[in-house]
């Protein structure tokens, strides 16, 4: 997989990329990175609402990445293959993603219970969650969404 640049957003361009080369794993990878990185962006992305407006500046910036690439990505979304639509769709729907989404969500609400007593074991889940190696690790046992 080549790994994306600091900008978690990459992680987003690059697994629609992966997907259209038909490097499957690596677009499962790169879109589990997106979504521990930018759980909002992805959400939106691939079809999935969110219910409340964000509010915290994490989430609001989160929120606007996804505006950002839903709007610089109008071309792909109007030529996207049906395959490319399920395959997505599939991955926003499994229920392990959505669990990763989920924790990342919670660690977020954490962090900020957390700054204010000095503690920083959400922060450090959280930037676990974020990396490369915990995406690839996430993706060997999701691996069955792609075959």
């Amino acid at each position: 997989m080549l790994l994306c640049a600091d900008d978690a957003a990459q992680s987003i361009v690059a697994s629609i990329a992966y997907f259209e080369l038909g490097q499957l794993k690596d677009a499962l990878e790169t879109f589990i990175h997106a979504a521990a990185n930018l759980p909002l962006a992805t959400k939106m992305l691939f079809g999935k609402r969110n219910k409340t407006l964000p509010t915290s500046f994490m989430h609001i910036e989160d929120h606007n990445v996804g505006v950002a690439l839903g709007r610089s990505l109008i071309g792909y979304w109007s030529q996207q293959s049906p395959l490319s639509k399920r395959f997505f769709k599939k991955l926003i729907g499994d229920p392990r993603i959505a669990a990763i989404i989920s924790e990342v969500e919670s660690l977020d609400h954490k962090i900020d219970q957390e700054s204010h007593l000095g503690e920083r074991r959400a922060f450090d889940r959280r930037h676990q969650i974020q990396s490369f190696d915990f995406a690839k690790a996430q993706a060997e046992k999701l691996s069955d969404t792609i075959e």
